[in-house]
């Protein structure tokens, strides 16, 4: 149910932090529908295109060759040469993507939190300002 009085704009951020208590503090001072819209959906989008992108190297580089075949030269017990070939990983730019990847992903996350806290101060203050005036 929506808070009918002031709320604690102190404990409307602590709430932010944690999952749906988030959605809760929204949900009092009658703006969750604007957090849904505004954070929630496109934090939701920017999480799956990253995702998408990041499932679309790992199955470039395994039908493109992500593995390449080594063919070196080997002494064999006998001291002959004989020709191996082996299958090798190719040079990381799985593990380049997996990296900058959870860079954006935590770089985003920092930002949608900036954002909910910037939002729940304003909003949480601009819905206790209509108890001041009603007063």
């Amino acid at each position: 149910m929506p808070a009918n009085h002031k709320v604690s704009v102190a404990w409307q951020i602590v709430f932010t932090f944690i999952p749906i208590l988030d959605l809760w503090a929204f949900y009092r001072i009658r703006k969750l529908q604007k957090y849904v819209l505004w954070v929630i959906l496109p934090m939701i989008a920017l999480s799956v295109a990253i995702a998408s992108y990041y499932f679309y190297v790992i199955t470039k580089e395994l039908i493109d060759g992500a593995l390449r075949y080594d063919n070196s030269t080997l002494d064999s017990n006998n001291g002959t040469q004989v020709a191996v070939s082996r299958v090798v990983p190719a040079q990381g730019s799985f593990r380049e993507v997996s990296d900058s990847s959870n860079i954006v992903f935590i770089g985003a996350g920092i930002g949608f939190q900036g954002l909910s806290i910037y939002l729940i101060i304003s909003w949480s203050r601009q819905h206790n300002r209509t108890f001041d005036t009603s007063a």
